[in-house]
């Protein structure tokens, strides 16, 4: 692989190269918008839930992956990853 400002015919972007990794030119993810998100869902579940639920969500979404019940209230989330 060649890295370099301008392409040329015999080199790749990263991004070409690797379409899964986050490149310079690709979309801005706005982390204080997903920070505040994420605030926002747990301020919730600490809120309706009972102590030992919110370490399960917890646990369920930095832990074991972002498998959980609630997992489309903090979409933002997923763009960080």
């Amino acid at each position: 692989m060649i890295l370099v400002t301008g392409m040329t015919a015999n080199s790749l972007s990263i991004s070409q190269e690797y379409p899964h990794c986050i490149t310079s030119n690709s979309r801005q993810v706005n982390v204080q918008i997903a920070q505040e998100e994420v605030y926002s869902f747990f301020i919730r579940v600490v809120n309706t839930m009972s102590p030992d639920e919110v370490l399960c969500e917890f646990k369920a979404f930095f832990i074991d992956g972002l498998d959980l019940e609630y997992s489309h209230s903090v979409p933002e989330i997923y763009k960080i990853f």
